[in-house]
């Protein structure tokens, strides 16, 4: 079997990337590759970082650009091998806020931020892709974020008191029992914590300050799934929470303020604290970006490398970014500096446009470009977007006919088996030769090219296609042919409670409407902080009739929910506080509800009397079409889908609620039970609340089974007056298998 790193080596032997190599081997200053899409980008960092052994770090636009790349990086270095794997591959993402707004970074962009660089400090990272603003920061040493992530092994000696100190300290929350991701508790000597990048939440058990047991155990049931030799605890913070880091910002925060000739704000004695230092004496919305006050900063990104190669993406482009950048931090400094406290000055933030280029001039830079300077620019490596299909795969068979004719190598990337499988059967269907080629360097394939005039299939995690004209070779990815489709990420675990927190709380904006469980409809008017106990602390405004006020603490922000009935633009009477009316509301609705229980007991009994029909167990292109689904499942995913199955191969109607928040994969499993009902001969019909939700499902829906012989349709205003009673016509004729539409 033929490894795909043959067939990318005529990339690596073209002159322009021997040149580049050659210049990095030498210790040149300046190397370019240009007339290069994203893809081929990816592909060249991998190329020249497998021949020289150093790390690279790639300066990106922006966060969604440095993911894109780092996926299809990821791909291409399972491919290469020889020191690469997907691994070694990181991504430091930038903030998603800036130092002066009041707010501090999403959870998840600071989880990224500190497992990066525990990372780097480890000597994990052969390639780093990091936006500008990223990339402009200052960094403390490589011994500190080393420190942040411990590895605890059997018989370790250890402190027990010190490792509940670390996990707060690095950004993990009590709670019992431990759930979610970031979680820890401890019930005597056993130590619960469920740590970033890993499956499994760890059980750890103590006798003294010996570790006696570590095991796995299953979140839900909290029941035991084995034992395990260690366990990696990762950071959820690159700075350490602690007492004595709030109490030394509050001492250097009112020396500055002195030093600035501020005078502290009233107070009885001159030398009290000021009213503001509560605040800033326990965590506070944006306190991450107070930390360089206290603790050096001293390093720039590429110093926590060694030898490093800086990549810069579009580099005219980056550069100016740079600058936007920095004056952007200086202006939305300017319309604070007068605050009290007084917040860090941008310079002690991020380096300076001088000190970038201090830090960068000393070191090799590769530039990569998608536009060549100019016809005699010897830097060209030609590469061309894959030509995209959108499930039209007599088109794909068509191109691949003619690309084959001409002599090109024609390379079709697939993210699973079942998909692999799946095109295997097309391909023969279609008469066309083809050949699976090894895409690991594991696998131990050859080094002789594919059989010419053969379509080879490889396997791999590839975002978007690419083609080298000059080399005659094409890259094809799944999503080229099918079309992309995002469920959420690979082996996506659940929200934390404070990411899900605050996504409901961003869900409002003032002036919408809300139900409070006590007190009815009111208005929702923002967050409003107030002193209490001589603390500050956050509330949301409600108002109701008359002007009347309610104050809810953000801790109860479960008894509020956004008002929903009606629809938009809908404009409901505001309740009166300390009225009947909300009462009397919730009475007649708790009467109707019993109404509508007791309707629903009659129905289902006649259901149940009248029975339904029991489906085949599973077929083999139903283990395809779930194989073919590239991200891996939840457990409550694999949970709710046996229980379906479970429904429908029962001989009673099934009649199941899937609840599950967006983006949690419920239409995946929709199209699951849909696709198992096709397979038996009957008719789907696919109800949905709104024209757009149902054209977003019929796309959905055609996209993912593209591959099998389905035939799709819509019912919606979309749609003509011809084409609506043509579709009805041909479903009643059975020759529609699955209706999507509104219930017009």
């Amino acid at each position: 079997m033929p490894h795909i790193r043959s067939l990318l080596q005529p990339i690596f032997e073209h002159v322009s990337f021997v040149e580049a190599q050659r210049a990095l081997v030498d210790g040149a200053a300046n190397i370019r590759l240009s007339s290069l899409t994203p893809t081929a980008k990816a592909l060249a960092i991998c190329g020249l970082a497998m021949g020289s052994k150093r790390p690279f770090v790639v300066i990106t636009s922006d966060n969604e650009a440095a993911e894109r790349l780092r996926a299809s990086a990821a791909a291409f270095a399972e491919w290469i091998g020889s020191g690469l794997s997907a691994s070694a591959v990181d991504v430091l993402p930038a903030y998603d806020c800036k130092a002066y707004e009041n707010r501090s970074p999403h959870p998840e962009i600071a989880e990224e931020r500190a497992v990066a660089l525990w990372s780097i400090a480890r000597g994990r990272t052969r390639i780093l892709f990091a936006p500008a603003a990223a990339a402009l920061g200052r960094f403390r040493d490589k011994n500190f974020y080393a420190s942040l992530g411990l590895e605890l092994k059997l018989g370790d000696e250890l402190n027990m008191e010190d490792l509940v100190e670390h996990l707060a300290g690095t950004g993990y929350e009590p709670g019992e029992p431990v759930s979610g991701t970031g979680q820890y508790s401890v019930r005597g000597g056993i130590l619960d914590f469920y740590p970033p990048e890993s499956a499994w939440p760890f059980r750890v058990e103590f006798f003294g300050d010996r570790i006696e047991s570590i095991r796995e155990f299953d979140p839900e049931t909290q029941r035991s799934r084995g034992q395990a030799d260690r366990a990696l605890l990762l950071p959820l913070s690159e700075s350490l929470r602690s007492r004595k880091f709030f109490s030394d910002l509050v001492r250097v925060l009112t020396e500055r303020a002195r030093a600035a000739q501020r005078k502290p704000a009233k107070s009885s004695r001159a030398d009290a604290e000021p009213d503001w230092a509560p605040a800033y004496s326990q965590e506070f919305r944006g306190w991450e970006f107070y930390v360089p006050l206290v603790e050096p900063h001293p390093n720039s990104l590429p110093a926590l490398f060694e030898q490093p190669v800086l990549v810069l993406d579009e580099p005219d482009d980056r550069r100016v970014q740079i600058q936007r950048t920095l004056e952007n931090a200086r202006t939305s400094f300017d319309e604070v500096r007068d605050s009290e406290p007084p917040p860090p000055r941008p310079e002690e933030l991020m380096l300076s446009e001088s000190e970038f280029q201090t830090v960068t001039q000393g070191l090799t830079q590769i530039s990569l470009a998608e536009l060549a300077l100019d016809a005699g620019d010897k830097s060209v490596l030609q590469s061309q977007s894959a030509p995209r299909f959108h499930g039209d795969v007599k088109a794909f068979i068509t191109e691949t006919r003619e690309r084959l004719a001409r002599r090109e190598r024609v390379v079709f990337v697939l993210p699973s088996a079942g998909k692999l499988d799946r095109m295997r059967e097309i391909l023969s269907e279609y008469a066309v030769t083809f050949e699976t080629i090894s895409s690991s360097p594991t696998e131990g394939g050859s080094s002789s090219p594919n059989a010419e005039g053969a379509v080879a299939l490889a396997r791999g995690a590839l975002e978007d296609g690419v083609v080298f004209p000059g080399l005659q070779l094409a890259l094809i990815s799944d999503g080229d042919l099918f079309g992309g489709f995002a469920w959420g990420t690979p082996g996506r675990k659940e929200r934390s409670v404070v990411s899900s927190f605050i996504s409901d709380l961003s869900d409002l904006k003032p002036g919408d409407y809300v139900v409070h469980v006590d007190h009815g409809i009111g208005l929702y008017h923002g967050l409003r902080p107030l002193e209490l106990g001589g603390a500050p602390r956050d509330f949301m405004l409600l108002t109701y009739q008359d002007d009347a006020r309610l104050y809810v603490p953000l801790e109860r922000l479960d008894l509020v929910e956004k008002y929903r009935a009606g629809g938009d633009g809908v404009k409901p009477q505001l309740d009166r506080l300390g009225s009947a009316t909300w009462v009397r509301t919730k009475t007649r609705v708790k009467r109707a509800l019993r109404d509508m229980a007791a309707e629903l007991l009659r129905l289902y009994a006649e259901r149940k009397m009248r029975g339904g029909i029991a489906y085949s167990s599973d077929t083999p292109w139903q283990k395809e079409f779930e194989d073919s689904f590239e991200f891996e499942e939840t457990p409550d995913q694999i949970t709710a889908l046996a229980d379906m199955k479970r429904d429908l191969e029962s001989p009673q109607p099934m009649d199941r609620l899937l609840c599950g928040d967006v983006g949690y994969g419920k239409t995946e499993l929709a199209m699951r039970a849909a696709f198992k009902v096709v397979q038996d001969g009957k008719q789907v019909a696919v109800l949905a609340p709104t024209t757009v939700l149902a054209f977003q499902h019929f796309t959905t829906f055609k996209r993912r089974m593209s591959a099998f012989p389905i035939r799709i349709e819509m019912l919606s205003r979309f749609r003509s007056a011809a084409d609506l009673k043509k579709t009805v016509q041909e479903a009643e004729a059975g020759r529609v298998d699955i209706v999507i539409g509104t219930h017009r």
